[in-house]
């Protein structure tokens, strides 16, 4: 009879000082394989996703010194008494003022999205248990049993296939 031992704390309660994990045991060479495999994919499409948001980020910090070049630029060629009476002046430093902005506003939400997808244990934990849980399933084997290690937010998970 083969068996998969799946230990996880999905979630950390207030006031604990915990991470989120999973870790599984068999006796399955089979599983123990595939699931090795289906983790360290779930492994690269994160870095996946963190490179695609690192490249987004330096695309738009390129963006935001090209904009502030571009504006100091027109400052520079500028001559004073035109900057203070000037529609055109005023207008074209608006606009780019307008634009760096906007660049700026882009590059804090992808800052914000990379932290997210890189600190997020929570979420991380949870796509390897669903993960293996659909391994599980898809191999045959049947949850029989699940308990509570101690007090604490940890769970363990026997599943058993003939």
């Amino acid at each position: 009879m083969k068996y998969v031992k799946l230990t996880h704390r999905l979630f950390v309660p207030p006031d604990t000082i915990a991470i989120e994990f999973v870790e599984f045991e068999s006796n399955d060479e089979t599983f123990d394989m595939r699931a090795k495999v289906l983790m360290e994919e779930n492994e690269k499409e994160r870095e996946k996703q963190i490179d695609k948001i690192q490249s987004k980020l330096i695309a738009m910090q390129a963006e935001c010194c090209r904009i502030q070049i571009e504006r100091d630029e027109l400052v520079c060629r500028t001559p004073f008494f035109l900057r203070l009476g000037s529609k055109e002046y005023k207008n074209a430093l608006n606009r780019l003022n307008e634009q760096l902005s906007a660049q700026c506003q882009n590059h804090e939400m992808q800052c914000e999205e990379l932290h997210k997808v890189r600190d997020d244990l929570e979420a991380q934990t949870y796509e390897d248990y669903s993960t293996l849980k659909h391994l599980l399933k898809d191999m045959g084997y049947t949850l029989s049993g699940e308990s509570q290690k101690g007090n604490s937010s940890i769970t363990i998970e026997v599943w058993h296939k003939q």
